[in-house]
């Protein structure tokens, strides 16, 4: 069945939502909007609390003794670092957004 409403279909007859540029851009605003959404559980109600509880493990992690497992599970794994680095940028832009 086509759609003949314009007002939800690109210049070409595409659905927007079958548009990957739309799609990429409404992502893209979303995270802008509220970038822990794909870094928190769902259902987090303050997402300052949930960053600033996810970065005190991290931290904590960070300065176990050296070998343990805790500082392993931050030290030897390239997923948890880079999670840590996005949770600071995702701080600072609420932190923007808020001022």
């Amino acid at each position: 069945m086509e759609n003949d409403d314009p007002h939800h279909t690109t210049a070409d007859g595409r659905l927007l939502g079958n548009d990957p540029v739309f799609v990429k851009a409404m992502a893209q605003i979303a995270f802008d909007l509220n970038p822990t959404a794909s870094l928190l559980p769902a259902g987090t109600s303050d997402p300052i609390k949930g960053v600033d509880g996810r970065l005190a493990e991290l931290n904590s992690w960070m300065g176990s003794p050296r070998g343990s497992d805790n500082w392993k599970k931050y030290w030897k794994d390239d997923a948890v670092q880079a999670e840590y680095r996005q949770l600071l940028e995702a701080k600072e832009k609420i932190k923007a957004r808020a001022a």
